[in-house]
């Protein structure tokens, strides 16, 4: 594969990962706020295969279907589920995909939400933010998810 070296490492890194899986990676966005998701999508889609959901409800019943999602972007304060139970629900129904949730929120933050973030140590997004700061956080979860796969891959090569 002929690469560009003009590219930022970013781009560089999603034309391997696209070259080697033949797919863009998945990204699930999750926001009751139509403008939100639809300009999460503009700033995703030239990089990653985007589906939107505009509830919790219709998020779990994505990831249920299709529970391999790259990262799960998720509204925290959203007004039927919020992204804590959101969190909860997806960790029942798909473990794995939990750990690559990227959470956003544009508003205030009590201490107990503030305390459930920083028990799971899930990235937090503030809104409103750069489509660079977007992609950032997205290549950062990605990149934890491999290191864990990479982490857990060696541990059973090593009979753990």
């Amino acid at each position: 594969m002929a690469v560009d070296f003009e590219l930022d490492r970013y781009t560089r890194q999603v034309e391997v990962q696209e070259n080697s899986h033949n797919h863009p990676p998945k990204i699930l966005v999750i926001d009751d706020e139509p403008m939100l998701r639809s300009a999460y999508r503009r700033m995703l889609r030239q990089r990653y295969d985007v589906s939107v959901a505009e509830s919790g409800v219709s998020a779990l019943q994505q990831i249920n279907a299709y529970p391999h999602f790259d990262v799960v972007l998720c509204d925290f304060q959203m007004p039927d589920m919020n992204g804590k139970k959101v969190y909860e629900l997806i960790q029942s129904i798909a473990p794995e995909c939990a750990e690559r949730v990227l959470f956003c929120t544009g508003g205030i933050i009590d201490t107990y939400s503030l305390d459930f973030l920083q028990s799971i140590g899930n990235r937090v997004l503030e809104k409103p933010c750069t489509c660079q700061q977007l992609l950032n956080a997205v290549e950062a979860v990605m990149q934890r998810a491999q290191q864990r796969r990479c982490r857990s891959s060696r541990l059973v090569d090593s009979g753990f």
